[in-house]
Order: C-alpha cells, then structure tokens, then sequence
C-alpha cells in the first residue's frame, strides 16, 4: 500500500491504524505526489491512498500523471483519494482526475478498512488474470 499525505500526523494516525487491523501491512509513505511517482517507478503496490491537497505535486496532478505518463499496469492501479473536503461536487471531480473512490478525512477506521479490502481485492485479481 502506498500513503501519499504531506502531514506527519496523518501519516502516523494511518499507520496506527492499519497497522491495527494488518500488524504486517506493507506500507509505504510519500509526502507529496512526486515522490509518490518516484515510488512507483520502483515497485509495485497494490492500491494507492492519495491525498488532495499537498504541497510540490498535490493528488490531483500525481493521479493524472499516473495514468497518463505511466505503463498500463501502473496507470491501471486504483487510486483512492484522502480529503476532508468531500461533498457531491467533489467526487464527480475525483472521477475527472482518475480516482477511484475517497475516504474522508478524518476517517472512520472501518470505512478505510473495507475500501482498502476492497480495492487491494480487485487489484489482485486483475493482476492474477
């Protein structure tokens, strides 16, 4: 899994958390999203948590480079946007820029949990095809 948040504390209360529910969850943290980039360019994850609003390449921008400038099992990755400012409005531009779904911030522990189970599901089953 690959955490993309600028904020410390946000990185930490993440991996409290999911460190809570999978205690050998394989996570990784990125502070903006160019260094999210440059993670991808190494290995592969199976979904990625992307915050919006981050200074040097905010989620929006590093979503859209994803899947416009990556290889195809890269750009095909699912993306899942992190705000705590989520309302209608924001989830048709989520979809625009090539989120897969959000998580609003704070989140609630088992929204998180069944939306990373869902996509980390899917992402492994369309790798295994």
């Amino acid at each position: 899994l690959l955490l993309v948040e600028d904020h410390k504390m946000n990185q930490l209360v993440a991996r409290k958390t999911l460190q809570r529910r999978w205690p050998n969850i394989d996570l990784t943290i990125a502070d903006n999203g160019r260094e999210a980039i440059e993670w991808l360019q190494k290995r592969s994850f199976d979904l990625v948590l992307m915050d919006i609003q981050m200074p040097i390449m905010d989620g929006y921008e590093a979503t859209q480079h994803i899947r416009k400038n990556m290889p195809p099992d890269i750009a095909g990755m699912y993306i899942l946007a992190m705000t705590a400012h989520a309302h209608i409005s924001k989830e048709e531009k989520f979809k625009e820029y090539g989120m897969d779904d959000f998580v609003l911030k704070p989140f609630e522990p088992e929204d998180l949990f069944r939306k990373i189970s869902k996509y980390v599901r899917l992402a492994r089953a369309k790798r295994a095809t």
